[in-house]
């Protein structure tokens, strides 16, 4: 099934909102409905992470797997790195994860929890690809990746989900 056939109508609720330009109309009620949910947890200025689902699945669907089989639908995440298990084997588990609403919950639940924690815009879109970027500490080396590595890693994500900016314009 296709986020197509699942997507729940976003409520009226007369906020500003950012939308793709040129997009599928479902698109656009899939971010719509993401900033409300962002907008119930007191995040306000959502240009930014609009842009990084936009870049995490640009086709805005649930069902999406990427990352090798490890990454499911609209936020792209990685059940192999949290859970040692497959994406697939991870709906199976979780069934919950299969629908546009669960995943745009958790998705604004993890925006909420960066945005409370971090201070700077690189941090909080970063953090959700790679927390290892944010909080490794000059002179470490993990996984044979000096401090620099990461850090150029978490910019080229950024630089990426940055970008993705200029396809938004503002409703």
């Amino acid at each position: 099934m296709t986020v197509h056939d699942q997507t729940p109508q976003p409520a009226a609720g007369g906020q500003t909102v950012w939308q793709w330009k040129d997009a599928e109309p479902y698109k656009n009620d899939i971010l719509k409905l993401y900033q409300q949910k962002l907008h119930e947890r007191g995040v306000t200025d959502t240009q930014i992470f609009v842009a990084q689902i936009v870049q995490e699945n640009g086709k805005l669907e649930a069902d999406v797997i990427g990352d090798h089989g490890c990454s499911i639908g609209i936020p792209q995440y990685n059940a192999c790195a949290k859970h040692k298990v497959s994406a697939r084997r991870w709906i199976e588990l979780h069934p919950e994860w299969a629908t546009v609403d669960h995943q745009l919950d958790w998705l604004a639940d993890q925006v909420k929890r960066r945005t409370d924690t971090f201070s700077s815009e690189w941090s909080k879109i970063v953090d959700h690809n790679c927390p290892l970027c944010v909080t490794i500490k000059p002179g470490q080396v993990v996984n044979g990746k000096t401090y620099a590595d990461w850090k150029a890693i978490g910019n080229r994500y950024y630089k990426s989900v940055k970008s993705r900016t200029a396809l938004l314009v503002q409703q």
